[in-house]
């Protein structure tokens, strides 16, 4: 299995695919990622956290053609625009862009297309056990 934690600290492009053919696991994979992602600061690609609620209707409540039914997540890095700005050394004019490492959605037609399933994450295991809190809950 591969840990999704180490892939997000790498900030490595991958996408993630999940099965909209059973609904209700479909909703429940997608919000136990999303509350993964907020809890690791992980933003969609405009800079909303991962549980905005816009975002995350907008993917929901998408029509998908009958024939699609995969919904994927793509990580990766990208360039983000902030506009220009003065430099006060130089007091020249530039345009400032960051990279920043976020997600967006989007539809396969091809299961085989994604780098992974929601399920070939260590972390969504059935049997995973989350052991990150353990020393705030019980002291150093």
């Amino acid at each position: 299995m591969v840990s999704i934690v180490d892939m997000l600290k790498r900030s490595e492009k991958f996408s993630l695919a999940f099965d909209r053919s059973m609904p209700i696991r479909f909703q429940q994979h997608f919000w136990q990622l999303i509350t993964f992602l907020d809890k690791h600061d992980i933003t969609w690609f405009n800079d909303e956290p991962a549980s905005d609620h816009a975002m995350c209707q907008q993917l929901l409540g998408q029509v998908w053609r009958q024939d699609c039914q995969d919904v994927v997540l793509s990580f990766e890095t990208q360039e983000r625009y902030l506009g220009w700005q003065v430099d006060e050394e130089t007091d020249e004019l530039s345009v400032i862009i960051e990279d920043v490492y976020g997600f967006r959605w989007d539809s396969l037609l091809d299961l085989e297309t994604a780098d992974y399933r929601f399920e070939d994450f260590e972390e969504f295991a059935e049997d995973y056990v989350d052991t990150s809190d353990l020393l705030k809950q019980f002291g150093k």
